[in-house]
């Protein structure tokens, strides 16, 4: 049995229709507020989506049935929907994440929550997911109703989503959907020895989506964090470790510093509401850049500008110059941008830090691009302290180690993240650890280019026997690279998968039309799914690979499709009429006159 309560008249109407719609004509629905309403039973399974940032009512002892009256409705839907499940009964609630963190009777709760053994999973959403109703971040609870839940899941689920843009949210494609459930669930039985722990054939063959979107926290972790439930790593090492590994790498040709000793370091200012414009007064008036304007590393075009007077009084050394690095520093922390162009001349807000390189040895592109890291990225947000509105320190920014290689090598990691988004410190590592000629990118650069574009199937001028050069040079590439050729040495354990998953494709074209071949392209299709999973990074090489394998998969649907368009089935029976309520003997002949 299915029961729900929705205040919004249109949300109700949508929710009912959909319910039908799936043959659910038994479900319980009804117009209501679900905060207030006395539903009087149990559930097994409760999934809630209260409204992002409403204040709880206080007053009339609203609520007083609650051990925790929280100011925001996310802790009240929380406890209430904890008291109205069975003893075994679980729930999923999505929260803002500032209910994650914030101090006070809601950390009281959480403290609670996570003591009692009440949460199994937090997994954190990317901004944008509930858009255009909100932008707020937010995070899906994993509840139980009971406890002795001892280790608590943390997921961050934003690698699995394509990013919002504009009005429309974030999305999450079906394939990333069930690998990101399969992590969720991905603990060993209660049963057995390793109960509670991650089983370890959770990884796709070469990615390190595992390691970095999932683990797992005590509840001795959360209370050295201030009871903190934001899927988010707190760990440092492994910065220092990849930075340790990368110093090794570089030995005399490069250096390993502070940030405060390659860089000034300028805090924003806070410009009064009243000495703000609306506009530039024809380029008088300088750009007030906040938080809101950085996006891809660039700075957008901004929405307020300082009164002419305000900014003749501020001092010189705020106004930016060009490749200045900004580093947001409060509530969003780790965003980054260069100054170029029309950013030139304008003041970063309290919310910013100015990074201006003093060192001729850094190139700035270079510092952004290093700054954007990914295990940059988990540095800061693990320096990050506050209890309503969180803040990256001064202090500890001043002593992020900067890796200081040579000024050439720093300019190519800079432009493969212009160019490609590629992680510069895995660049590095990369080119470092290759040494000599890397002769599997331009194999695997040779291969995507020579994959056709069909627009139409099997007879079409695309013969199916130009698959068998493309996996041969697969399968060339995947036994050079296992065996350590000079060349193929880079990291490429998803070679494993993709030679696995185009083996059978050799001999494709020796296979007659029908349910084999049909067969054989839908598991490749299938496949090469996996595979596309299954690269993780952005060098070169893996952008190279990701062609290969779309272009492949791409073909493979072209495939299916023309074989399914030859289908033309016909259903023939000797009896022409059947008498209500008699039974009989019936025989169908099914024919595909298409084969």
């Amino acid at each position: 049995d299915i029961t729900g309560v929705e205040i919004n008249p249109q949300t109700f109407f949508l929710g009912l229709v959909r319910l039908v719609l799936a043959g659910s004509a038994s479900a319980r629905l009804s117009l209501g507020d679900s905060v207030v309403a006395k539903i009087g039973i149990s559930y097994d399974v409760i999934l809630a989506n209260p409204p992002m940032g409403l204040k709880s009512e206080r007053e009339n002892n609203a609520h007083s049935e609650l051990p925790f009256v929280t100011p925001d409705l996310a802790g009240i839907f929380v406890q209430k929907v904890l008291a109205q499940l069975k003893p075994d009964g679980r729930a999923v609630v999505a929260v803002p994440d500032s209910f994650l963190f914030r101090s006070g009777i809601e950390c009281a709760l959480r403290r609670s929550l996570i003591e009692q053994g009440q949460i199994e999973a937090v997994i954190g959403l990317p901004a944008g997911v509930f858009l255009p109703y909100t932008g707020v971040k937010c995070s899906l609870l994993v509840l139980r109703k009971r406890g002795k839940v001892d280790r608590i899941r943390m997921v961050d689920a934003a690698p699995f989503f394509e990013p919002a843009k504009g009005k429309r949210p974030a999305t999450l494609r079906a394939a990333m959907a069930d690998q990101l459930a399969h992590m969720v669930r991905g603990l060993s039985a209660p049963g057995s020895e390793r109960a509670g722990t991650l089983r370890e054939d959770l990884t796709i063959p070469g990615t390190g989506l595992l390691s970095r979107s999932i683990w797992e926290v005590s509840a001795r972790d959360l209370e050295a964090a201030e009871w903190d439930l934001q899927a988010r790593r707190r760990d440092k090492g492994e910065l220092d470790q990849r930075l340790s590994a990368l110093k090794e790498a570089i030995g005399n040709e490069g250096d390993l510093l502070p940030l405060s000793r390659v860089a000034e370091i300028i805090s924003g200012v806070s410009i009064k509401a009243a000495d703000l414009l609306e506009d530039p007064l024809g380029g008088e008036a300088p750009p007030y850049l906040r938080i809101r304007d950085l996006a891809r590393g660039k700075v957008q075009s901004p929405t307020n500008w300082i009164q002419p007077l305000v900014a003749q009084g501020l001092p010189p050394r705020l106004r930016l110059l060009p490749a200045d690095v900004l580093l947001s520093k409060s509530g969003t922390i780790g965003k980054t941008a260069l100054v170029r162009n029309g950013a030139v001349g304008a003041i970063a807000s309290s919310g910013l830090y100015v990074v201006r390189v003093t060192d001729k040895r850094v190139d700035p592109h270079y510092l952004l691009g290093y700054l954007a890291s990914a295990a940059c990225q988990e540095w800061l947000s693990a320096q990050r302290r506050g209890a309503s509105i969180q803040h990256l320190n001064r202090d500890s920014l001043d002593q992020l180690r900067v890796p200081v290689p040579p000024l050439a090598l720093q300019l190519q990691a800079a432009q493969q993240f212009q160019e490609a988004g590629t992680d510069v410190l895995e660049f590095l590592v990369k080119s470092l650890q290759t040494g000599g000629e890397d002769r599997l990118t331009p194999l695997m650069a040779k291969l995507a280019q020579s994959i056709p574009h069909p627009t139409s199937g099997l007879d079409s001028p695309i013969p199916l026997k130009k698959l068998r050069s493309i996996v041969t040079g697969v399968q060339e590439a995947r036994n050079a690279w296992a065996h350590g050729v000079e060349g193929f040495r880079l990291d490429a354990r998803w070679l494993n998968l993709l030679s696995e998953v185009t083996r059978p494709l050799q001999g494709a074209a020796d296979i007659p039309r029908g349910p084999s071949l049909f067969s054989v392209i839908k598991e490749a299709e299938r496949g090469l799914e996996m595979v596309l999973l299954g690269i993780s990074g952005r060098m070169p090489l893996e952008i190279h690979a990701l062609e290969l394998a779309e272009g492949l998969r791409a073909w493979m649907r072209v495939l299916a499709s023309d074989l399914v368009g030859d289908i033309r089935v016909k259903v023939a029976s000797e009896v022409g009429q059947l008498v209500a309520g008699s039974a009989a003997e019936v025989t169908l002949q099914i024919v595909n006159e298409g084969a």
